[in-house]
C-alpha cells in the first residue's frame, strides 16, 4: 500500500496513529518528541530528515526479511494492519504470515543496539513499537530481528498488558491533541530545539 501511492500514506499516517509513533508519545524516542510529531500530524512539522542510519535499513530491510524466512521457514511478507477496535490505530509490519498468527519488526541497527538483542533483550527505544503492533493484531508475541548485514538475532516479544493499557491511554490522549489541534506538553529537549533555533 505504502508504495503504490505515497501522498496518501502520508495522509493516512497523519490521521492515524502508527506503531513507529508508540515510542515517540511514549516518550522513549530518542529521536523525536511527542511535540515534534504532534506538528507533523497537524502539518506544521518537518519530515525527519532521512540520515545513513535510516537509509542503511530501508537498503538491507528485504535481505533481512529474506535471512529471518530462511532461518525460520516462515514465508512473511510486509502488511499494513489497522485495529479492528480502536479507530485510530495501525501498524506497518515488516511481516506477517498468511494465517496472521505472527509478526515481524525487522532492524538494522549499530553494534550497541545490535549487542542489546544478542544478549537476548529488545532496545528499550523499540519496546512500545512492538507492543504497539501485537495490540493493533491483537498477538500476544511478536518476533524482533535485528540484521547487521551478515547475520541476524530473533528476539521474542511478548505482549505486556500493563504497558499496553497505559500506552493506549497515552495514545488516545496524543490522538484527542490532534484532533483538538492543542499542543501536548513541550519537554526539555522542544525547549533546546527552540534556543537552538534562536526562538524566544
Amino acid at each position: 500500500f505504502p508504495s503504490h501511492d505515497k501522498v496518501a500514506w502520508i495522509e493516512l499516517r497523519k490521521k492515524m496513529i502508527g506503531a513507529s509513533d508508540a515510542p515517540i508519545i511514549m516518550g522513549e524516542s530518542l529521536i523525536k518528541t511527542p511535540y515534534a510529531l504532534w506538528l507533523e500530524k497537524i502539518g506544521q512539522g518537518e519530515d525527519t530528515p532521512v540520515n545513513y542510519a535510516m537509509q542503511r535499513g530501508i537498503r538491507l530491510e528485504e535481505r533481512a526479511l529474506k535471512a529471518f524466512n530462511d532461518i525460520t521457514g516462515f514465508d512473511m511478507a510486509p502488511e499494513v494492519v489497522f485495529s479492528e477496535t480502536i479507530e485510530w490505530m495501525m501498524a506497518s509490519l515488516d511481516g506477517i504470515t498468511k494465517d496472521r498468527r505472527h509478526i515481524l519488526e525487522i532492524k538494522c541497527p549499530g553494534k550497541e543496539d545490535h549487542a542489546i538483542a544478542l544478549d537476548g533483550h529488545v532496545p528499550k527505544k523499540y519496546y512500545a513499537q512492538l507492543q504497539h503492533q501485537m495490540e493493533t493484531i491483537k498477538l500476544p508475541k511478536a518476533y524482533y530481528f535485528s540484521y547487521d548485514g551478515e547475520n541476524g538475532v530473533i528476539v521474542e516479544v511478548y505482549r505486556d498488558k500493563e504497558y499496553i493499557e497505559n500506552m493506549i491511554l497515552e495514545e488516545q490522549k496524543f490522538y484527542n491533541y490532534i484532533q483538538d489541534f492543542i499542543s501536548p506538553p513541550l519537554c526539555d529537549r522542544d525547549y533546546e530545539n527552540k534556543d537552538s533555533e534562536g526562538i524566544s
